[in-house]
């Protein structure tokens, strides 16, 4: 061995024996002495774990000797802190919630409930996360916290990007609480809530596919996150830069700032195993197959020992799939299927009904809250009975104009779904001789085409819809062009006028149609993700998918796939 790297070796072992010798011979007791300041300054400061839990447990320690409860709140607070992501974690949240804190104007219980839900959020319990959420909203809206109450909005724009069709709305919320920290008092203040809210707008963005604000509020983020004290949210602005980079197809950059990231999230299971996926992906872009299946191994590896990056382990598994069919490797491609069937049910299950709790438990209550604040300030400002009234009227109509809103919408989602069960043909399809025959007619006036052309091109365009080529992602109007040896100008005029809609629209109109069809027909299908189903029918993303679906049926595609399921579960008890 180099002698510099022996005289490396006997510092750092000198070092730790330092360290361990330090951490034996300060008693705890010791440490009590010090004041709460210090001791909670030196435990958040400190680089190494067991010094930052040495300085934690006699605060702790301290507080409890003192009898003061809020004091002992904070030192458990602390330690859901150093535990986090975990359930030590939770554990540590539910003992400041088991302590009786009735001190007006403090920041508990609330506190300890947002802090429960965060622990659950990372841990993937989604549904549980909410209701801490809303029990912490409940009591800073009592104590009129508007910064707790922003935390928890925020929170609720993280419960929102784990359903699919929600990534507009996590957008606003986003927006919204970045406007609270508009001075730089308020940066200073809550530096770390400013920087986390800037990181889940640059990760919005990206969900949104806005890819030039997500690059510049990354940017911004990266440079103000690593001259921060701790630099906890710098590996995670890499992170999403990383993918940012990835969606503009610039995988260089991409694969430079994921394996960055991956590096420094240390610990942390779920990060590393985004990471994972999107460098997957990004060498997936370079054509370098074989070392982007290793990441996804990776994964598959991970959620053998980390049940909480379950969500990240269904995608890669998703991904493995495709890969052991193609390489017609049988025995892993049925094993990678029953892992993925396990995941899937489980999935589901966290799933059921968030979108709908979020609504009634969040967003109603917000807006009956807003209409009692204002009937208060009207008491109180002693308004006459008629503006009373009045107003009083127009409040309760908006609150029954909202609540009527969703029962309506509710009732015409039914009905589309309803008719699209009841679709047994494509609508694309020219099934009829005679509506075929005044087809050909009229897109032979409106194009100006001769009749023999329009008749063979509308001809050839029924074999390709029920071919089922349409699902290849590489299709454009020119390569259909080719395909059907006739030029882009003719077909682009035909598609125009016989199917009254671009080429664009109409080939996303096909692809939906397959979907539908097999959504309905297999039950297996019904158990992938939205992004699994995308692919499956053509589409590059999900949001895209999504977006067109809606747009074709009026319904969102997770709405559709439920009601199906529903629907072929009665189907079976009537049997």
């Amino acid at each position: 061995m180099p002698p510099f790297k022996t005289n490396i070796l006997l510092v750092t072992l000198f070092l730790i024996i330092i360290q361990n010798t330090f951490s034996q011979s300060i008693s705890i007791d010791s440490l009590t002495e010090m004041s709460f300041d210090i001791l909670e300054h030196r435990s958040i400061n400190s680089k190494n774990d067991s010094v930052k839990k040495l300085y934690a447990k006699a605060f702790l320690l301290k507080a409890k000797k003192e009898k003061n409860t809020i004091k002992i709140a904070d030192g458990y607070y602390s330690f859901s802190n150093i535990y986090r992501h975990t359930p030590k974690g939770v554990k540590y949240a539910d003992s400041i919630l088991t302590l009786k804190i009735n001190q007006k104007n403090s920041e508990y219980p609330a506190k300890g409930y947002l802090q429960k839900g965060i622990q659950l959020y990372y841990l993937a319990k989604y549904t549980e996360a909410l209701d801490n959420y809303l029990k912490a909203n409940e009591f800073y809206g009592i104590s009129n916290d508007k910064y707790g109450q922003l935390c928890v909005k925020h929170y609720i724009g993280l419960l929102k990007n784990q359903i699919d069709d929600k990534p507009k709305e996590s957008l606003k919320i986003f927006r919204e609480n970045l406007l609270f920290f508009n001075n730089k008092e308020k940066k200073a203040t809550y530096q770390k809530q400013y920087l986390k809210s800037l990181f889940a707008l640059a990760d919005s963005y990206n969900r949104n596919n806005v890819l030039d604000s997500a690059e510049i509020i990354n940017k911004k983020g990266i440079s103000e996150s690593f001259n921060n004290v701790d630099k906890y949210l710098y590996p995670h602005f890499l992170s999403t830069y990383g993918i940012t980079m990835l969606y503009k197809k610039e995988y260089d950059m991409a694969i430079d700032s994921l394996l960055k990231s991956r590096q420094l999230f240390q610990n942390d299971k779920t990060n590393i195993a985004i990471s994972n996926i999107n460098l997957y992906k990004a060498l997936l872009g370079k054509e370098q197959e074989p070392q982007a299946i290793e990441y996804l191994k990776q994964n598959d590896s991970l959620f053998k020992l980390h049940s909480e990056i379950l969500f990240q382990a269904k995608i890669s598994y998703e991904h493995l799939l495709k890969y052991y069919k193609k390489n017609n490797d049988d025995g892993k491609y049925l094993k990678t299927i029953e892992s993925l069937l396990n995941i899937d049910s489980i999935v589901k299950n966290k799933h059921e009904n968030l979108s709908k709790k979020i609504v009634n438990k969040y967003e109603i209550p917000i807006l009956i809250s807003e209409k009692e604040r204002i009937i208060d300030q009207l008491n109180k400002a002693n308004f006459s009975n008629k503006q009373y009234i009045i107003i009083l009227i127009l409040l309760t109509s908006l609150f029954l104009f909202f609540t009527f809103h969703f029962y309506r919408k509710s009732l015409i989602n039914k009905k589309r779904f309803i008719a699209l069960m009841n679709k047994n043909q494509k609508q694309n399809s020219i099934i009829d001789n005679k509506k075929s025959e005044l087809i050909e007619v009229n897109t032979t006036k409106s194009t100006g085409l001769s009749e023999e052309l329009v008749k063979e091109v509308l001809n050839k365009l029924s074999i390709f819809e029920n071919s089922n080529k349409f699902i290849k992602k590489s299709y454009t109007l020119n390569t259909l062009a080719k395909e059907l040896k006739t030029n882009s100008t003719y077909l682009s005029k035909i598609i125009n006028s016989s199917k009254k809609v671009n080429f664009s629209n109409y080939l996303n109109g096909l692809r939906i149609n397959y979907a539908i069809d097999k959504l309905k027909t297999e039950k297996s299908f019904r158990r992938y993700t939205v992004q699994a189903i995308a692919e499956e029918a053509g589409f590059n993303k999900a949001q895209s998918f999504s977006t067109a679906f809606q747009k074709k049926t009026g319904i969102s595609i997770t709405y559709f796939i439920k009601q199906l399921n529903e629907h072929k579960t009665t189907e079976k008890q009537d049997i």
